[in-house]
């Protein structure tokens, strides 16, 4: 491979992120009325109040009879490596509490939260930790950066049956069954998750008010007193042009990201981990349309560099790998 030529980092990353795309579970497609409020139940507990006035497309154009949402909902380390959404805020360490992406359209036209108005939405509780609530974005290259908003998740114990009853007269739980290809409107949650094999949450945070669509995490500052070092990584295969490579904490929701590119100037290193944790380092990288992987386990103790030499390997191994995380 002639390493004079131009290397666009764009392009390269762009293969790796559409193999994690191909691997990764798509969102959920979720379904509501535009002409009145209704409870909308993600499958692993988000639960969200939909007040369609509340809305307005961007084109100004009006709602179409449905409102169509996207939902994901990322609660393990398995599931937000396969969407590339690592755990940090400018360079800090983040622990997860449970990372969501959020998006709503009707007709095909993309709708926002109007100005002065907000959306409710409940998120499950998966630790007795205090989290606060953060907003995400990506950079030019797809990296996730979080940023905090200074706000608290405040406990709010539910049992998410008795919340709704099973009276038709209550507000309905309303999601798409991609199996059934058909809209399902959901009265009793308990015969829910037995049927349709839903997650069913028993505790939720009380509602956060959201103001935009998009990037949602559930975090903590990840604090730890002991000293802390860089991991060194280097990339032995020459005939490698880019690669994203994973730093994954065995005992914690927590994510670290890098990206190489065979002109990148800078080292890469994951900085600040304290002495003595136990990382996970997975490295993907794509030659000739297929997946290239490299994993290790290192204590960073005794560690502090890792050389990553990668194999040739398939979509499907590589997501078992992943899967093995949680």
């Amino acid at each position: 491979m002639d390493k004079t030529a131009q290397v666009d980092p764009l392009q390269e990353l762009k293969q790796v992120n559409q193999l994690f795309d191909e691997i990764a579970d798509k969102p959920q497609i979720l379904f509501a009325p535009s002409d009145s409020t209704a409870i909308i139940k993600g499958a692993k507990g988000t639960i969200i109040h939909l007040d369609p006035t509340q809305l307005q497309t961007i084109n100004g154009s009006p709602l179409g009879e449905k409102i169509q949402i996207e939902l994901l909902e990322l609660n393990n380390n398995s599931s937000m490596l396969l969407h590339n959404t690592q755990t940090v805020s400018d360079g800090q360490i983040l622990v997860s509490g449970g990372a969501y992406y959020l998006n709503m359209t009707s007709d095909g036209n993309q709708l926002k939260i109007k100005s002065g108005e907000s959306l409710e939405v409940e998120f499950p509780k998966q630790t007795d930790e205090e989290m606060e609530f953060f907003t995400g974005a990506r950079d030019s290259l797809g990296q996730m950066n979080w940023k905090p908003t200074n706000r608290k998740f405040i406990s709010n114990a539910i049992d998410t049956p008795a919340s709704v009853g099973t009276n038709p007269t209550s507000l309905p739980f309303r999601y798409y069954d991609e199996d059934l290809q058909m809209d399902l409107t959901i009265y009793d949650t308990t015969s829910t998750s037995k049927e349709f094999g839903l997650e069913v949450f028993k505790e939720t945070y009380q509602s956060i008010s959201l103001l935009n669509f998009g990037w949602i995490n559930c975090d903590r500052w990840y604090q730890d007193p002991r000293p802390k070092r860089d991991v060194e990584i280097s990339i032995k295969n020459d005939s490698v042009n880019a690669a994203i490579i994973y730093a994954v904490f065995t005992d914690i929701n927590s994510i670290m990201e890098e990206y190489y590119w065979s002109e990148k100037k800078d080292k890469i290193a994951f900085k600040n981990i304290p002495i003595g944790k136990s990382l996970k380092i997975i490295a993907v990288s794509v030659m000739d349309e297929s997946p290239y992987v490299f994993e290790t386990t290192i204590n960073t103790q005794t560690k502090n560099k890792v050389h990553i030499d990668f194999s040739p390997s398939s979509k499907a191994e590589l997501k078992e790998l992943i899967e093995k995380l949680n």
